[in-house]
């Protein structure tokens, strides 16, 4: 394709959820609702955590890893869909958009870690409920968190400059109220073989082990539980 006709794309135009201002108006209302009850419910799990003696254990400093993740997905997207919604212009930066996507990918990929650690740290209680202090002690658990934010990180990067290095044409119009992957490769006049191949991947290699850890450690859990029933 010509140079003349690769645009430098300085913003991105997102799809409404209704062209109806009085429905627009209900889902605002809704989102909204839902966002806040949310970070309502999550924000009370980390105070509860944190301001709980008995509470410190690995099990519980997982689950507020947890709850936090649970409040920056939705943080990522919500805030600029409700602008959308009041706005006229439903427009959001290149910037913005690489941002939000960086962001999304990040905290995705971590919770996936995570399930996979806390599942495994449900074997090791149950499982070896001797070696368990020794086995989740504090520091591993600080390591353990430490890796997980770092590899969602990692992941969130490889997608994000794969995409982000495409050249872009024709239409700003992105087919999502937010920016996600295909919605924004879609808009690519440059091939996403190679970005899509990596994220096949990678999503293969990471949903597959997360999925694999957690079937085993509770396969071994439940096994573990009918074996103290039989005796």
């Amino acid at each position: 394709m010509e140079k003349g006709n690769i645009t430098v794309m300085t913003d991105f135009y997102l799809t409404e959820l209704s062209d109806h201002p009085e429905v627009q108006i209900a889902l605002f209302v809704v989102i909204l609702l839902i966002y806040l009850t949310t970070l309502a419910g999550n924000g009370a799990i980390l105070m509860a955590i944190g301001t709980d003696a008995h509470l410190q254990t690995p099990m519980y400093f997982f689950l507020s890893n947890l709850s936090l993740l649970d409040i920056l997905c939705p943080t990522v997207i919500v805030p600029k869909m409700l602008q959308v919604f009041l706005s006229k212009v439903k427009r959001i930066s290149f910037v913005g958009c690489l941002l939000q996507l960086l962001f999304l990918i990040d905290v995705v990929g971590t919770e996936i870690f995570l399930l996979a650690v806390m599942a495994y740290d449900r074997y090791v209680a149950i499982c070896s409920p001797l070696h368990y202090a020794n086995i989740m002690n504090k520091q591993r658990c600080v390591q353990l968190m430490a890796v997980i934010w770092l590899l969602g990180l990692i992941n969130s990067m490889v997608h994000t400059s794969l995409t982000f290095r495409l050249s872009f044409c024709g239409s700003k119009k992105l087919n999502q109220y937010y920016c996600d992957l295909h919605p924004v490769r879609a808009l690519s006049c440059t091939s996403t073989y190679l970005p899509e191949v990596v994220l096949l991947l990678v999503a293969g290699i990471i949903g597959g082990g997360a999925f694999l850890i957690t079937l085993i450690s509770y396969i071994y859990i439940i096994s573990t539980i009918l074996s103290m029933h039989s005796t």
